[in-house]
C-alpha cells in the first residue's frame, strides 16, 4: 500500500546565524556535505559535517532519523542518535555546527492536538545570550530592569518566580492569564501562575516552545471549536522557552480570552528576553530553593488513555505532579520503572472503569501500591462493579461532576502536603 503524501519542513540555522528553510515531499532525505556524494540537504562548508552524515526517512506513519556513521555524530533533542530514533514536529537536530528544527504533517495520520483550533501566527528563535534583532534597545533595557531586582534579591525560587510573573504581567497589560512551567525529571511542572485557582497552561504548546527553542504567537482560528479544555476559551497566546546553559528548562505563557484584546507578534522579542532572564536563575536541583509538590501515580487501563491524559493535565494545572506510563524510558525494564514511580508517589489514583477492573496490569500496580502501604484512592471514570479489595475504600466520582471531583482531589492533596509539612 503506498504511503500517503507527507511534507517535511526543515528550518536550518547556519553557524553564521542565517536561517534557511527546506521543504520536501520525499520519503527519505539525506543530510551531509558536498563532495563525492550528493546530499539532499547540503550543509557545506561546515567541516564538522560528514559527506553522508544522517538521513531522515519515513516508515509507515512515522518519521525517523538515523546517523550514517558520521565522524562527529548526530544529536536529537540533545541526545546522541545511536540507532534510528523517531522524530516529532518540533524535534531539534544538532549536526555539526548546524541546528535543524523539524516540522511535518502526515495526511490521514494527523493526531488531534491542543493546537487543533488555532495555529502559530508568528515565531522567533530564542537565543540565551543574544537578544532578538527585532527588539529595540529601550525595550531590552526595560525588560532587564524589571527583572533584575526580582531575580537578584529573591530568597528562593518561589519568591523569584512569583515576582517574575508579576513583572511579566506588568509588562504585558493585555494578557489575562499567565504561567511559568519548569521541566523537572522529564515532567512539565507549573511553578507560578495567575489568576488562581487553576493554571491555564497548554502543555502541548509549552512543550513545543521548549523543544523548538522558539517563542511563538498562537491564535484561535475564527469559528473553530477547541479540542482541548486548556484552550477552550483561549483567543491568543504567547509561549517563550526559558534557556539555561544551552538548553530549555521551561517556558513562560501568556494568553487572552477576549477576541478584542489579542496578543501580537510585536510582543514576542521582549517576552523571549524576559523568559531567558528567568531561565538563567533556575536551578531545580537544589531542594531548598524548590519546594516539593505532591505527586501521584495513575493506574489505568489503556482503553481509558484519552481520559487519563485529560486528568493528568488538569491535575498538573493544579500543581500536582503526575506519573503515568507516558514517562516510561526506553532501555530500562518497565516493571522496575513502574515500581520506582509507585514508591515515590504520595497517592496512587486508581481510575475505575470496566476496562481497568479487567486489567491484569492494573491489578499488579494496585497490589504493589498496597504492599508499599501507599494511599490508594479510587476515582470513578465509568460505573463498574468494584472488586472486593477496592469496594471498602472511599472513592471520588469524576463521572457525575468532573469539576467537583477535581476540586475534591485537590483538597485531598493539600491535606497530605500540610500533614507532611
Amino acid at each position: 500500500m503506498p504511503l500517503k503524501p507527507s511534507e517535511l519542513t526543515l528550518r536550518l540555522c547556519h553557524p553564521d546565524g542565517v536561517e534557511d528553510t527546506v521543504t520536501s515531499t520525499a520519503i527519505e532525505i539525506t543530510i551531509g556535505r558536498g563532495g563525492d556524494t550528493t546530499a539532499d540537504v547540503d550543509l557545506s562548508p561546515d567541516p564538522q559535517v560528514s559527506r553522508r552524515h544522517a538521513r531522515l526517512f519515513r516508515k509507515d506513519d512515522q518519521w525517523l532519523v538515523e546517523d550514517l556513521g558520521s565522524r562527529n555524530g548526530t544529536q536529537l533533542n540533545g541526545r546522541p542518535v545511536a540507532l534510528a530514533m523517531p522524530i516529532t514536529p518540533g524535534s531539534v537536530l544538532h549536526i555539526g555546527a548546524h541546528v535543524i528544527r523539524i516540522n511535518f504533517s502526515l495526511t490521514g495520520f494527523d493526531a488531534a492536538t491542543e493546537e487543533g483550533p488555532g495555529s502559530i501566527a508568528a515565531d522567533v528563535l530564542s537565543h540565551e545570550t543574544v537578544p532578538p534583532r527585532e527588539l529595540h534597545e529601550d525595550d531590552l533595557l526595560s525588560a532587564l530592569a524589571r527583572l533584575q531586582e526580582v531575580v537578584g534579591y529573591a530568597r528562593n525560587h518561589v519568591d523569584m518566580l512569583d515576582g517574575s510573573l508579576r513583572a511579566i504581567r506588568d509588562t504585558f497589560r493585555s494578557a489575562e492569564r499567565a504561567s511559568i512551567v519548569i521541566v523537572e525529571d522529564g515532567e512539565l511542572v507549573v511553578r507560578a501562575f495567575w489568576p488562581r485557582p487553576v493554571a491555564a497552561t497548554s502543555f502541548t504548546l509549552a512543550k513545543r516552545a521548549i523543544d523548538s527553542e522558539r517563542a511563538f504567537l498562537w491564535r484561535r482560528t475564527p469559528g473553530a471549536a477547541a479540542s482541548s479544555p486548556s484552550l477552550l476559551v483561549t483567543a491568543s497566546a504567547l509561549y517563550a522557552p526559558m534557556l539555561r546553559a544551552g538548553r530549555a528548562v521551561g517556558a513562560v505563557h501568556l494568553d487572552t480570552v477576549n477576541p478584542a484584546t489579542l496578543l501580537t507578534s510585536r510582543e514576542l522579542p521582549r517576552l523571549s528576553v524576559m523568559a531567558n532572564i528567568i531561565g538563567s536563575a533556575i536551578d531545580v536541583r537544589d531542594p531548598t530553593l524548590v519546594p516539593r509538590l505532591p505527586g501521584t501515580f495513575l493506574s489505568y487501563a489503556h482503553a481509558d488513555r484519552d481520559f487519563v491524559r485529560r486528568l493528568a493535565g488538569d491535575l498538573r494545572r493544579r500543581q500536582i505532579r503526575v506519573w503515568f506510563d507516558e514517562r516510561l524510558q526506553g532501555g530500562e525494564a518497565w516493571r522496575n520503572q513502574l515500581r520506582a514511580a509507585i514508591a515515590a508517589a504520595d497517592v496512587v489514583l486508581l481510575v475505575l472503569s470496566p476496562a481497568s477492573i479487567a486489567s491484569e496490569y492494573v491489578r499488579w500496580e494496585t497490589g504493589l501500591a498496597t504492599g508499599l502501604n501507599k494511599l490508594l484512592v479510587p476515582v470513578v471514570y465509568q460505573p463498574c462493579q468494584q472488586p472486593d479489595g477496592i469496594r471498602q475504600l472511599q472513592y471520588i466520582r469524576l463521572d457525575m461532576d468532573y469539576a467537583a471531583g477535581l476540586q475534591t482531589l485537590k483538597q485531598r492533596f493539600v491535606q497530605l502536603t500540610e500533614r507532611a509539612t
